[in-house]
């Protein structure tokens, strides 16, 4: 007999089928059978539930054929790179916040059981701040970090390539075609810039290739007020995957691209669902009796 040709539906769906029996025959109460759809990765519990154990000739009976569809997600792992820098005249550390908690949101762990997101932080140093996790409240926790005046502190400097290493690390046993590192941040080299210097600028590229060997994607988002560009001239914001670097004021388009890569990785949904019920000769099916 065959059962399901595809799977379309995440839902229970049940199909009710009244038949006459023409002769005596003995049949189980219900049967269980798995089917998988050649169209999907989705795979089905199909179970069949007759009314009556025992049917004579010309007995109308009921017969249930039940479907639970199930397609599996994959999972998707995201680092999110916090940068310890904001100048407190110009909002920057409002903004920063303010962003980072739009990211969180917009995966909606909550929603999402297959999404784990862990958190890390860079100043002159970087520390892995959380691992990856689907506790929202942990990532949120871990994401209100400490800011400070760039230069403020002597020898507070970013070193960008530490906290891509620690992203990695945070990775390491994950699948890079599954996973994704965003960065929350600027990427400055002043005063460096004015002797000629571009020591960041180069730790800054080291790290965002070394980010894109270990991760598929990377997101690269400066959330404030002015353009990202203004404390350097050199082309940093091109290290980010295409069409992935974002910069404010606003931040929808920066929510929408993370709520795209979680749309990506969830549950595989269709469209249809087609189901073959081959009667054996003794049934007789009655016209119109079918109630989905």
């Amino acid at each position: 007999m065959r059962t399901i040709e595809s799977i379309a539906l995440a839902v229970v769906i049940g199909t009710l089928i009244t038949i006459a029996f023409v002769r005596t025959q003995r049949f189980a109460m219900s049967e269980v059978a798995h089917a998988q759809s050649d169209l999907s990765s989705c795979t089905a519990a199909v179970t069949r539930t007759i009314s009556s154990e025992s049917i004579h000739k010309c007995d109308a009976v009921d017969l249930e054929l039940e479907i639970r569809p199930h397609c599996a997600s994959t999972a998707l792992n995201v680092i999110l790179i916090l940068w310890g820098y904001a100048n407190p005249s110009n909002n920057e550390e409002r903004y920063n916040q303010l962003w980072t908690e739009e990211a969180i949101k917009s995966l909606a762990l909550d929603e999402n059981p297959h999404v784990q997101v862990g958190v890390v932080y860079v100043r002159q140093h970087a520390t892995i701040r959380q691992e990856l996790t689907n506790a929202e409240a942990d990532v949120l926790r871990a994401s209100r970090v400490e800011r400070v005046n760039a230069g403020a502190i002597p020898g507070d400097w970013p070193c960008y390539s530490c906290g891509f290493d620690q992203a990695a690390r945070a990775l390491r046993a994950s699948d890079s075609r599954n996973s994704v590192i965003v960065y929350v941040g600027n990427m400055i080299d002043w005063p460096l810039i004015e002797l000629d210097d571009d020591s960041l600028y180069r730790d800054w590229v080291r790290g965002a290739r070394k980010a894109k060997s270990v991760a598929d994607t990377l997101v690269v988002a400066c959330p404030f007020a002015e353009p990202c560009t203004r404390w350097t001239t050199r082309p940093w914001e091109r290290e980010a995957s295409p069409g992935l670097f974002f910069e404010g004021p606003g931040f929808g388009g920066f929510t929408r691209a993370l709520e795209n890569l979680v749309l990506r990785s969830s549950p595989i949904t269709s469209e249809s669902l087609a189901v073959e019920e081959r009667l054996p000769d003794a049934f007789q099916f009655i016209a119109g009796s079918e109630s989905p």
